[in-house]
């Protein structure tokens, strides 16, 4: 609540620097360390040999850059740009510390560069635009065709069904071939397709106006209760705990039928896994509809920035297709849809430093055709939490528990969050 307290006593002002004759310095505030911050110092920094008004000048924030850039922004000590994420970005938008950009973005940029839903996670609670997104990603289901091939199974296609196609093709993989009671070969890892599994039978995790918890009903009890089934009727997934790294060990070790990742992550995961996979659209959901989630980041300019002028030439210089290519091949992001589908479709994987089994990776026009379908669903940074999911495997808990405890637990973070009417 200290944040909004700060805003209301006036304690910041919106100061747009001109760019003047002599060299313009901003400052860009990222998250990353180690290599990938390498990487963007290689590829930020080209800026400054690509003209000569503005230098950028680009710092490593370790820890919650969130925290730390807020209280530079109340100190008068901003920088000119800031790395900023879907799940955290609204503390800054509600309480106008980041700038209004959308018709800076309207101006200077094709909105059909973006794909739909692209600007939800940075809107106010005006509907404007006060984030630029830089890297998006879909879901997708990555599929190991040996293990399909062996099971004498189709592969996943754009008609696959959630609860028939998927279902009993994990059911048919899974198998015990050691016969110590533990399967040996899983039909899948849910992985992503847990935070919106609700979006299978065509719920949301919040109301329209975000304000309260919207799972407490026959969705979240039919969509949890498929999670619970995974696990304990069924038998096909490990756990539903530890998303990502419960996903990438078992899905690289190949004793994995399919999970759910984005686009990037397909490549990295299966790096040097010898079996030949491949991608297909996410599943049809009970509710006749596909669904996808998009995951997001970008960078915000302070609303007290001392050159926010100079900083939105240098974002306007990151949306350039030469530049949208260099992101993709770097692996740091990249969003516009006229790159994407360029940039996936000729992707040679060999060359970007994976080591993928030939055969794999065929399906590539799926990425480009998965963001069509990719609305977003604003969660507010409040995803199923670790022990929920461990609840879900729990069968003595009744779901209409896990629900009630969980409908108490997000109300309670969007009060807290000053979201609650």
């Amino acid at each position: 609540m200290w944040l909004f307290v700060l805003v209301a006593v006036g304690m910041f002002s919106v100061f747009l620097g001109s760019v003047s004759a002599e060299q313009t310095v901003i400052r860009v505030l990222s998250w990353s360390t180690g290599a990938a911050f390498e990487q963007e110092k290689e590829l930020y920094l080209s800026f400054n040999t690509a003209q000569d008004k503005i230098k950028v000048e680009l710092e490593s924030v370790t820890g919650n850059i969130q925290e730390k850039a807020t209280i530079m922004m109340v100190a008068g000590e901003a920088p000119d740009v800031v790395m900023t994420h879907q799940n955290r970005h609204w503390q800054w938008a509600n309480a106008n510390m980041v700038l209004d950009l959308t018709e800076l973005i309207e101006r200077d940029m094709d909105l059909n560069w973006f794909p739909p839903g692209s600007f939800d996670p940075y809107l106010n609670d005006a509907g404007r635009i006060t984030g630029l997104p830089l890297f998006i990603a879909t879901r997708v289901t990555v599929y190991n065709r040996g293990l399909f091939d062996g099971a004498g199974l189709a592969y996943p296609n754009d008609n696959t069904t959630l609860l028939g196609g998927i279902v009993d093709a994990a059911r048919k993989i899974t198998r015990d071939t050691s016969g110590d009671g533990t399967p040996d070969y899983w039909g899948m890892v849910p992985a992503y397709l847990i935070n919106i599994i609700w979006r299978f039978w065509g719920g949301t995790y919040l109301t329209p106006q975000r304000d309260a918890f919207a799972l407490n009903n026959d969705i979240g009890y039919a969509s949890l209760g498929f999670l619970r089934d995974l696990y304990a009727t069924w038998k096909v997934a490990p756990n539903l705990s530890s998303i990502t790294s419960s996903a990438r060990t078992n899905w690289a070790r190949g004793n994995v039928g399919m999970t759910w990742c984005n686009q990037l992550e397909a490549l990295t995961w299966s790096n040097n896994m010898p079996e030949v996979w491949d991608i297909a659209m996410m599943p049809i959901g009970p509710s006749g509809q596909r669904a996808v989630d998009i995951a997001s980041w970008g960078f915000a300019i302070p609303s007290n920035a001392p050159n926010a002028e100079a900083a939105w030439e240098f974002l306007r210089w990151l949306m350039t297709r030469e530049m949208q290519e260099k992101l993709l091949q770097y692996g740091r992001a990249g969003i516009r849809s006229d790159v994407l589908s360029y940039f996936y479709q000729r992707l040679d994987p060999l060359k970007s430093g994976y080591n993928i089994t030939p055969g794999s990776y065929n399906n590539r026009d799926v990425i480009y055709r998965s963001f069509i379908d990719a609305p977003y669903d604003y969660t507010a940074g409040l995803p199923l939490p670790n022990d929920v999911r461990t609840s879900l495997q729990d069968t003595s808990i009744p779901l209409s528990q896990v629900l009630n405890d969980l409908e108490t637990r997000v109300n309670a973070a969007l009060q807290e969050r000053g979201m609650r009417k």
